[in-house]
């Protein structure tokens, strides 16, 4: 997003005085914060659209699904892909979406919150699609306090 990207230095100033001054609403603001704060400039890229390939998209799709039939197995999940977008749908709803980022080779983990999709935070530093698949699991093994 690049009005966001351009904002980066304001996200740690009052969003609500933010929010007036740009026009943009205070809660693309506080997922614009939570972004940042998880992972800086590329977190606030992963709010926004990203070039992708089939190619790449079916690379990772099929990686993906390769591990959830084998750490999670009988859990009903089902995964679907769209760019770089790669969300994973548990007892009928999206629930987690895993983003790619192909410029800097980066992963990032959301979860739908109130209609939206927010930055998930880790319980400790991951950096590659399997460090945040292991995030998935830890969630659904252990529940939504398993932070």
């Amino acid at each position: 997003m690049a009005d966001l990207q351009s904002l980066a230095p304001l996200l740690t100033e009052d969003l609500e005085r933010v929010s007036r001054s740009t026009g943009i609403p205070g809660r693309t603001l506080e997922r614009a914060r939570a972004a940042w704060a998880l992972a800086g400039r590329v977190g606030l890229q992963a709010l926004g659209p990203v070039r992708s390939t089939p190619t790449l998209e079916n690379f990772h799709l099929e990686r993906i699904r390769q591990w959830l039939d084998r750490e999670l197995v009988g859990q009903g999940l089902e995964i679907r892909c769209r760019r770089n977008r790669f969300t994973l749908k548990v007892d009928d709803r999206d629930a987690f979406q895993l983003r790619f980022l192909p410029d800097s080779c980066a992963w990032l983990l959301f979860e739908r919150r109130q209609g939206s999709w927010w930055p998930w935070t880790p319980s400790r530093p991951c950096l590659s699609m399997t460090d945040w698949l292991g995030q998935i699991r830890r969630r659904l093994t252990l529940g939504p306090k398993s932070r």
